[in-house]
C-alpha cells in the first residue's frame, strides 16, 4: 500500500511540474501591459461592475484593443488559478479559485473578495502575487517602440527597436505578401540565418488556407466533372529559412518572427544543499529548503528571458483568426 501511495504522490508531483512548464511557456511568449508596462498580464476584464461573492461570472474584454484581445484564448488563465485584479498600480480585489472557463463566451467563474466598479478598460488580471514580477516575454523583447521602459534586459532606443507590421489596431485578413516581407526582413537582419515564426493554432489555420487550397481541374476529354487537388499537407516553413512554430499559449491575432539565437534563457541555480534530485531524465522542481522539516517543500525555479541582439525580431499583428 505504501508503494501505491508513493506512486500517487509521484503522479501528483509530475502533474504540478507539467502545469508549471505549460505556464512558463505562456510567460515566455507573453507581452507586458500597454499601460504601465507591467509584466505578467493575463487578461483584462470588461467594464461590468462586479459584486463580491461566490461563483461570480467574469467576462474578458477581447474586442476593445490589441492588448485585450490577445488573451481571448485564455492562454494564461487555468482552472483553480487564483488571480489578482489591478487598477493601474493598486490591487483592487482577488478572484480566488477559477472554477470554470468558457473560451467561446470569453467568460470564467470564480469567487470575488471585494467589489469591482464598472470602469472601462482598467481592471487587469495577474496570477496571484506575480504582478510585475514575471518574465520578459517575447512580446516585450520584440520591442517596436511601444513600450518605453526597459524590457528584455534592454532600454528602448532606435537601434534596438524591431519592426512591427500592424494595422492600427483594426483586424484584417492574413496576407501572404506581408508574411513574405516580414520573413525576408528577418532573414536579412539575421545575416541569412533561419528565423522561427511563432503563432497560435487558430492563426496557423489562416496560413494553411493558402498552402492547402483546393484547386478545380478538368478531367480527361469528354468529362465536364472537376476533381479536387490538395497541393500541400502541413505547412512547416514559409519562404526561405522561416520555420513555423505553433503554441497553445501564443497571443491571439499575432505572429512573432524571432532569431532564436538572439533570445537567451537565464536560470538561477538553487543554493546547495536544497535539490532533492531528478525524476528520471527530467529536472525535479520540488526542492527542500534549509530550516524546513522533511514534509515541507516548495516549487523553486527562477528563470529570466533576455535579448542581446539588436533589431532582429519582428511582429505581424492585427490579424483575423478563429478562436482556438
Amino acid at each position: 500500500e505504501w508503494q501505491k501511495l508513493g506512486g500517487i504522490a509521484d503522479k501528483m508531483r509530475a502533474d504540478i511540474e507539467n502545469a508549471w512548464k505549460k505556464d512558463l511557456e505562456f510567460r515566455c511568449l507573453n507581452t507586458p501591459s500597454a499601460t504601465g508596462n507591467y509584466l505578467g498580464l493575463r487578461g483584462v476584464l470588461d467594464n461590468t461592475g462586479y459584486t463580491a461573492g461566490s461563483t461570480v461570472t467574469f467576462t474578458l474584454d477581447v474586442a476593445t484593443n490589441a492588448t485585450f484581445r490577445r488573451y481571448k484564448l485564455f492562454q494564461g488563465i487555468q482552472d483553480n488559478m487564483e488571480l489578482d485584479v489591478y487598477n493601474g498600480t493598486n490591487k483592487v480585489a482577488t478572484i480566488t479559485g477559477v472554477r470554470s472557463i468558457d473560451v467561446a463566451a470569453s467568460t470564467f467563474v470564480g469567487d470575488l473578495s471585494a467589489d469591482i466598479a464598472a470602469t472601462a478598460s482598467t481592471f487587469y488580471l495577474y496570477n496571484q502575487g506575480s504582478f510585475n514580477q514575471d518574465l520578459n516575454g517575447l512580446g516585450g523583447i520584440i520591442d517596436d517602440g511601444t513600450y518605453t521602459t526597459s524590457l528584455g534586459g534592454l532600454t528602448t532606443s532606435p537601434p534596438w527597436e524591431s519592426y512591427s507590421l500592424g494595422n492600427s489596431g483594426t483586424l484584417r485578413d492574413f496576407a501572404p505578401a506581408q508574411m513574405d516581407e516580414l520573413s525576408l526582413r528577418g532573414i536579412k537582419a539575421n545575416g541569412g540565418k533561419a528565423v522561427h515564426s511563432w503563432m497560435s493554432f487558430g492563426m496557423k489555420q489562416q496560413l494553411m488556407a493558402y498552402a492547402q487550397r483546393v484547386v478545380a481541374i478538368n478531367t480527361t476529354a469528354g468529362s465536364k466533372s472537376p476533381f479536387k487537388v490538395n497541393p500541400s499537407g502541413d505547412i512547416e516553413q514559409w519562404g526561405p529559412n522561416a520555420t513555423m512554430k505553433t503554441s497553445a499559449f501564443m497571443p491571439a491575432h499575432e505572429i512573432f518572427l524571432i532569431q532564436k539565437d538572439g533570445i537567451i534563457i537565464e536560470e538561477q541555480q538553487p543554493l546547495m544543499p536544497v535539490t532533492v534530485g531528478v525524476n528520471g531524465s527530467s529536472e525535479n522542481f520540488w526542492q527542500r529548503l534549509p530550516g524546513k522539516d522533511t514534509w515541507e517543500a516548495v516549487l523553486v525555479h527562477d528563470v529570466q528571458q533576455r535579448t542581446r541582439r539588436r533589431n532582429v525580431h519582428f511582429r505581424y499583428v492585427d490579424l483575423n483568426q478563429p478562436s482556438f
